[in-house]
Order: C-alpha cells, then structure tokens, then sequence
C-alpha cells in the first residue's frame, strides 16, 4: 500500500481518536526501534514487538511519528500499519526483549519479580495506586522502555482503566527454589536487601506447596528475630499456624467426600435452605426483595431468571433441568440471623478464623499476601465457596462458578 495513502488514513483514524480523548491504536506489522528523531541514528528510546498499540501522530519523510502504549512519543522507520490484531505463528523479535513461551506462540511477556509491586493510574511514583501485583504475575507487554526507571502499559486495551508499572521490576518466571537460592547467596548483603528476598520468598511460599509455605514462613520469622524487627511482621503467629494445619492436604476425592457427609446448607431466619432446593416462598420469609430486572451477570455468563436480595443476602433463581425453578445463595453476610452449616459447625459472625482453620485447614485453599483471611472451598466441577473473614470472625460468604 503506497504510504502517502496509508498515512492520511492513518492521520484522519488519529485525528478522530484525539477528538474523541480515546486510545484508539492500529498496530504495526514489523518489530521496530522507537527513536528520539526521524533518523535511525538517533537515540533508542524503547523497542516495540509485531502488532504493538500505538497512535500515529504525523509523517516526518521516511518515519511516523507515533505515541506508543505508555505514552511515550518518538519516531518509527515506516512500515504497513493496520486497524487490526491477527494471529502470529511466528515472529523474529529479539528474544532478550519479547519472550513469547517455550512454544513461541504466546504474546509478549515477562513475570512480575518483586513483592508488592503497585501498580499507578499514570506512569510516575506519585500517581495514585491503582492495586498491587502479585509476585510472578504474568505481564503482557508490547513496548519496552531502554531508558532508566522506564515504565509499561499493563491496562485495559482502550486505556479506559490505565495501568502501569516499571519495567525494572519484571523478567523470568521464578519458582520457590530459585528465589531461596538468591536469599542464601545475599547472606552478606544489607539487611534490607535480605528483607526484600524473604518478602519474595514468603509470597512464592503462599503459592507453592504446603511445605514450603511453612518453611519460608519459619525463616521470616528466625529472620526478624534476629534482626529485633518482630514488631513488623504482627500476624506470623497466625500465618505459621495456618500453614502447619495446611500440611497434608486431603486429595481432590478425599475432599468431595468431606463436602458430601457435611450436609452444607445455610440457616436464614430458622429455615434450612439448601442450594438448588430453595423456594420462593422460603425466600420470601427471610425478608429479601424480589428483582426481575437484571442488568448484568453473576459470572462466567451466569444470568438467573430473577433475584431476591437485602443488604445481606442475595438469592438467585434460575430453571433446573428437573424444570423446578429454585434459588441458589450466591452471597450472604454473616450475623446472628444468618449462617453456614458444614456438618456440626455452624459458621457465623462469632465463629472464629483460627477455629475455622483448625477444623478446615486441609480442604481450604488461601494465599495470605494476596487475599489474605479469604479461604476457597472447592464445591466439585461447579465452582468454588469463598469464606472471608474480618477482625478474626467469619464475615460473609460467596459462591463463584467455573468458567
């Protein structure tokens, strides 16, 4: 396509996108150097890989002069643009820069490498924080910064919720083994460095196995102790003991088994209910309201026939293949009203967290650095239950399906 042509396309696509105060990108079609200049001799500001987000902002001789994905402004050699993403079965980047997976049909990407990283609104330190990654989260990435402290896009597509981070701080995937490697090895380094390591070790430990949860944990501790720092790590009494009652998992059948004998069911106002078996009319006297207006899904495209709600409970109704159509709690807070019932323990808002972890340690699931105090109950093939707790007593209660 003649590139005079392309570029007046491109500059009315760009025009409009700027009158409309949104990211509207086109993507190249060749991995190519962002320059400060339109010449290919001038200073490298960052590389971008195939098919990177970018606005075309003016034609300079043989270069557009584009935005890339993080806001950064420079010159690109010229090269086929288009309105669209398409599949790639291969590609010629550097692979020091994109990695693309052991198979090389991945995006882009590299791994979060420090704990509690943040993530900002706007790419400086003194925009606000818009969550905290966790450790070795897969990043996408389409443009890499080459100067100090450079940061990457890791928002939505259409920058609608921008999102960045510093590229500094993302690179291999890393596994327990090798971040308590680098803790040994920092044996003669500065106790704050010391300190970032095992912070990474711990948050590595929540996701692997049981074990070695306990084992970073324990280290931590030592840690602190040595160094008169017990005051910063407050709850490693509790997270020690939680990870001492999450040794020995019971198995996938072993756990069904423990969720079938329980006979699971919530106690509302004195009546039973029991999922999929629960009735209008039951619902009716736990003085929820009935809504047969819904705007939007319970996940995974879930979408009931109606719903019942109060500020603490919400039902949803939908068709069974039996043809009945019966309520499922979805959500529901705790109270003196309101409880979950798991074979002889009765779960509300005075039932504890540590009792709650000694009775069921092994068939709970939780990550403390990032959910911390949530803890997941697989419920089969469906989905999961997830009990939270806050100032140490059970606090409500939710039930997510599979996608």
């Amino acid at each position: 396509m003649n590139h005079k042509f392309l570029f007046l396309i491109v500059l009315f696509y760009s025009s409009f996108c700027a009158y409309a105060q949104q990211w509207k990108p086109v993507y190249n079609s060749q991995w190519c150097f962002l320059h400060k200049a339109p010449d290919t001799d001038s200073e490298q500001l960052g590389i971008l890989s195939i098919q990177a987000s970018l606005m075309v902002l003016d034609s300079v001789q043989d270069f557009y002069k584009v935005q890339v994905s993080n806001g950064d402004i420079g010159y690109i050699f010229k090269q086929e643009l288009r309105s669209w993403q398409r599949g790639i079965t291969e590609s010629n980047e550097p692979e020091q820069y994109f990695y693309r997976g052991e198979q090389g049909t991945q995006g882009p990407h590299r791994f979060v490498n420090v704990s509690r990283l943040r993530s900002r609104a706007q790419p400086n330190v003194q925009s606000s924080i818009v969550q905290v990654v966790p450790i070795n989260k897969m990043i996408a990435i389409d443009y890499i910064p080459f100067y100090k402290d450079g940061w990457v896009y890791i928002g939505d597509h259409f920058h609608e919720k921008p999102e960045y981070i510093q590229y500094k701080y993302l690179g291999e995937q890393l596994t327990f083994d090798k971040v308590l490697d680098d803790y040994r090895k920092a044996a003669n380094a500065s106790v704050r460095e010391q300190q970032n390591i095992l912070e990474r070790l711990v948050e590595m430990g929540w996701k692997d196995k049981p074990e070695n949860t306990l084992k970073a944990l324990q280290m931590q501790r030592d840690f602190h102790f040595e160094n008169g720092t017990m005051a910063e790590i407050p709850n490693i009494d509790f997270d020690l003991f939680l990870a001492e009652q999450q040794l020995n998992p019971m198995s996938w059948e072993e756990k069904e088994a423990f969720i079938h004998k329980s006979d699971i069911h919530f106690v509302v106002k004195g009546q039973k209910l029991y999922d999929g078996k629960i009735t209008e009319q039951q619902t009716i006297l736990t003085g929820a309201v009935k809504n047969t207006y819904i705007s939007e899904t319970l996940g995974c495209d879930f979408l009931p026939d109606f719903l019942y709600f109060s500020k603490d409970l919400l039902i949803a109704f939908a068709e069974y293949e039996t043809g009945d159509i019966n309520g499922t709690v979805h959500k529901m807070n705790f109270n003196e009203d309101q409880a979950l019932v798991v074979g002889n323990h009765i779960i509300d808002n005075q039932y504890g967290e540590k009792d709650f972890v000694r009775n069921f340690g092994k068939i709970v699931n939780v990550n403390c650095t990032e959910t911390p105090h949530s803890y997941t109950i697989q419920n089969g093939d469906t989905g999961l239950f997830i009990i939270t707790f806050k100032n140490g007593f059970a606090f409500k209660y939710e039930m997510i399906y599979f996608c």
